[in-house]
């Protein structure tokens, strides 16, 4: 559980977009952080780079002028020259200023500060000086300091360009491990919201299906949201409340049940003392009478003892298992059981019964028989047929029940095993029956450790098989 549960699921979510969101946000203000100043650092050597190359243009520029105002003022002494020189030496020396503040390396500085020094001297000395030879090779010396100057300028910008592309490449890289770095964590971030969403919706899926399967005494701690904490107190009080209907309706089942049979018995008392003519004979249309009140009578306790055995199914089954019950016996004892309403639909039962015995509770498993064959004959239409078959598989007895009837649709072959249940009603039976006799059959099959299931045969009519588990000293031949 998080140690600050939020309020709300859309908390939770939101808190998750933001853990997940937020690699991202760094990664993008990182990335935005670099492109900025690598901007600026592109901005700074682009103008360093303009300024040094103009700046060392001008002053090559201004030596050709200069010496060529140098050359006619000592050949026509005009004092207009010597104005025009001074102007282009006031703005030599505010060039090369220039270009001596640009951040250049000592050696670099050094030759500008040379050039300066050569060109203010050559100033001094032109207006006394009288060789036109002399000042040429000063002039030329001063060409080619001014072209050293030029070179180490294009060094300094080929440098600048060089540290903008290895700012470039550092920056890549930079993003490039933070990008490697940052998707396990954003990966990790979604793994674990995803958990915390997701538990307690299983929780509530799986606290659903509890409720559904009928595990009522459950509790029901729900993880997570307050919302969704709240939802699972809630169903926890679902939970109980049912419980305590599911007792009521038992409570009340067994006492209906035990009311119905005292007067009931009585009928069937007097039903069988008027069959065996005690009170008086009977003529032929009376004695029919008396057969139809016995017959129902019959069914009615039939489905009051459903009503009772169900009323007590969410109790532990308590089964007297005896050492080598035949369960050939009991499918035939329930075979018989039944002849008179096979022979009224004129149903033909076939068996392939092989002879085995386990360890069993006879009644129990005499029931499930009873149960299994009375479905068949109720379903069965007339002059159909039957098949009952008895064989062991993988270790378990095996029981088989196939009858030609409407069959079991495979949307409902689970649901035919829950109490109440009719998934359909023949449509020669006069008597509907209460629902119960598949459920009370699953119980006492459950009791033997066994399993009860629908075949789906792609035929008509239904298939339900029982297997029940064997012990390799109890399996005998009769």
């Amino acid at each position: 559980m998080m140690l600050y549960p939020p309020r709300s699921t859309l908390q939770l979510i939101l808190y998750g977009f933001g853990a997940v969101a937020l690699p991202l946000i760094l990664s993008l203000g990182y990335a935005a952080i670099s492109v900025d100043r690598m901007a600026e650092q592109s901005k700074h050597t682009l103008y360093q780079g303009v300024l040094a190359v103009q700046s060392t243009q001008t002053l090559g520029q201004l030596l050709i002028t200069m010496e060529r105002i140098a050359r006619q003022h000592l050949i026509l002494k005009d004092t207009a020259l010597m104005e025009a020189y001074q102007r282009n030496h006031e703005k030599f020396q505010a060039t090369a200023g220039q270009l001596f503040k640009l951040p250049l390396n000592p050696s670099d500085q050094a030759h500008i500060s040379q050039l300066i020094t050569a060109e203010n001297a050559l100033f001094i000395d032109i207006s006394t000086e009288t060789n036109v030879a002399n000042i040429t090779s000063r002039f030329s010396a001063l060409t080619d300091l001014s072209d050293t100057v030029q070179y180490n300028s294009n060094q300094l910008i080929d440098h600048e360009l060089k540290l903008l592309k290895q700012t470039a490449g550092e920056a890549q890289n930079t993003l490039f491990r933070a990008a490697v770095g940052l998707v396990p964590l954003t990966l990790a971030f979604v793994g674990i919201f995803s958990f915390l969403i997701s538990k307690p919706i299983r929780q509530l899926e799986l606290a659903i299906r509890q409720l559904g399967s009928g595990k009522l005494n459950a509790d029901i701690a729900i993880s997570g949201p307050r919302d969704l904490r709240d939802l699972g107190h809630r169903l926890n009080w679902l939970s109980h409340r049912l419980s305590e209907l599911e007792q009521q309706k038992t409570r009340f089942l067994q006492h209906i049940s035990h009311e119905l049979k005292t007067p009931l018995t009585a009928i069937r008392e007097v039903g069988e003392l008027l069959g065996e003519n005690l009170a008086g004979p009977l003529n032929a249309q009376q004695s029919e009478i008396v057969r139809i009140l016995r017959s129902n009578t019959i069914k009615l306790q039939s489905l009051i003892e459903n009503l009772l055995n169900f009323s007590l199914k969410n109790d532990d089954v308590q089964t007297n298992k005896q050492p080598g019950v035949s369960l050939k016996k009991i499918i035939n004892a329930a075979i018989d059981s039944h002849k008179p309403a096979l022979l009224s639909k004129s149903i033909n039962v076939h068996t392939d019964l092989h002879p085995i015995k386990l360890d069993a509770d006879p009644e129990r498993l005499f029931t499930v028989m009873d149960n299994l064959l009375s479905n068949a004959v109720k379903f069965s239409p007339r002059q159909t047929n039957i098949t009952i078959k008895l064989f062991k598989q993988n270790q378990h007895a095996v029981i088989s029940v196939a009858d030609q009837g409407c069959g079991i649709a495979p949307e409902d072959s689970l649901r035919v095993f829950e109490p109440f249940q009719q998934i359909s009603k023949p449509a020669d039976s006069a008597v509907e029956g209460s629902g119960l006799g598949l459920s009370i059959t699953k119980e006492y099959v459950n009791a033997h450790a066994g399993t009860i299931r629908v075949i789906d045969t792609g035929s008509e009519g239904a298939h339900i098989q029982v297997q029940l588990p064997l012990q390799a000293d109890n399996t005998v031949a009769q």
